[in-house]
């Protein structure tokens, strides 16, 4: 809860006082050509399908998890709310901005990844 908190109040201050991207695509613009009720529609269908997949996962990591799940309603609220997903973090050397929620999501599949990996390989 408290990640998600913070990304919506970091969006809203940086809606008042940076310039920000509203990306009504996904991950660096990809699909904005589509209109934003299939994109939601798309993503609550992939958030679902994760969900099940990764079941027990997400019960093993409830720390993952949740760092996950704020990310992902963060950025569907974005885009119900206002048609898109405010961006606001520029990356260096990239020509894209990226939010707290975006990092989130790139954490928590990257630690998960690597947990995965370790018990594969006995680490």
């Amino acid at each position: 809860m408290v990640a998600l908190v913070t990304d919506q109040l970091t969006k809203l201050i940086a809606a008042n006082y940076l310039e920000i991207n509203l990306n009504n695509g996904i991950a660096f613009g990809w699909l904005s050509k589509f209109s934003g009720d299939n994109i939601s529609v798309f993503l609550i269908f992939l958030a679902v399908a994760m969900a099940y997949l990764l079941r027990k996962e997400w019960r093993q990591n409830q720390a993952v998890s949740g760092l996950f799940w704020a990310g992902a309603i963060s950025n569907l609220l974005d885009r119900v709310l206002l048609g898109g997903v405010i961006d606001w973090i520029s990356l260096p050397y990239l020509e894209i901005k990226n939010n707290l929620a975006d990092f989130y999501l790139s954490v928590s599949l990257m630690l998960l990844f690597i947990k995965e990996l370790r018990s594969q390989y006995g680490h």
